[in-house]
């Protein structure tokens, strides 16, 4: 703990700041997403011919899981630094993981655009 910076009940308060950069940048992940499902929908909408013979479906859940675990993990390992613990140690790893999981599921989606797996 020599680098710890404690700030009024925080111990270790660059710990529990350093995650705010990726709840910013899982929230900016989704708005980035909302914005171009937006566009997909409107260029469908202006042209369906070209999109139902040329073009390959568009999955946005994906994408949508990465951001929010992004948030998650970013909350859930504030959470970890502001009380370090073994029993708390879960909460910082488990969105890793997540977030591991759903770029095989994206990286698997992006070399078979046209297999789409149902709930």
């Amino acid at each position: 703990f020599k680098c710890a910076i404690p700030y009024g009940v925080l111990s270790a308060f660059n710990n529990v700041w350093s995650n705010t950069g990726y709840i910013l940048l899982g929230t900016i992940f989704i708005i980035i997403i909302t914005i171009r499902k937006y566009r997909f929908r409107k260029a469908v909408q202006n042209d369906r011919e070209f999109y139902h013979t040329h073009a390959l479906p568009q999955f946005f859940g994906v994408y949508y899981a990465m951001g929010i675990a992004m948030v998650m993990e970013g909350l859930m390992s504030g959470f970890y630094h502001i009380c370090p613990s073994g029993a708390n140690f879960q909460f910082d790893t488990a969105f890793m993981f997540i977030i591991g999981g759903l770029l095989l599921a994206k990286i698997f989606q992006n070399r078979h655009p046209d297999f789409h797996a149902n709930a």
